[in-house]
């Protein structure tokens, strides 16, 4: 059985990987694909492309990590030094929002298959495993008093 494919050593200059990220790769990178749902693990760049108006912003505080099949993208952006950085979603037509307000929020929900992703959230037989691997290593939602809002933050930058 194929497995998922992890790739997160090369992160883009200026950027780092939260210690979690990498440590939820190596423990991915030992599962069935599919059982989690229908992603892999990428640490690169926000395209250019994907909104030419702000790409320059969006370049400077986000860091993709996350790629769907339809060929969207999950991102970790920092909105405030303060925060944990949110996880947005680039979406493969053109549509943003934010999925959760920080990373761990979001390994819980992948856990209970309620990102709101479908290619995430379909049936998976690796949600007790990944929630009894967040519950032995301890990671916990932080106390983010309100998700950031990522079309707020694209039409700031337009």
């Amino acid at each position: 059985m194929a497995r998922y494919t992890v790739r997160l050593d090369t992160v883009p200059t200026g950027h780092s990987l939260p210690p979690l990220l990498a440590d939820f790769g190596k423990w991915l990178g030992t599962k069935t694909y599919g059982s989690l749902g229908y992603f892999e693990l990428s640490a690169t760049e926000v395209p250019r492309e994907w909104n030419p108006e702000v790409a320059e912003r969006l370049q400077r505080d986000a860091v993709c990590f996350l790629n769907l099949p339809d060929g969207s993208l999950l991102a970790l952006l920092r909105f405030d030094a303060e925060a944990p950085p949110a996880v947005v979603l680039l979406g493969s037509e053109g549509e943003a929002r934010t999925v959760s307000s920080s990373l761990e929020g979001l390994l819980h929900a992948i856990a209970g298959g309620n990102t709101d992703l479908s290619d995430i959230d379909e049936d998976g037989d690796g949600r007790q495993a990944l929630s009894d691997w967040l519950d032995e290593t301890g990671v916990d939602v932080p106390d983010v008093a309100d998700a950031p809002d990522f079309n707020v933050y694209l039409a700031d930058g337009a």
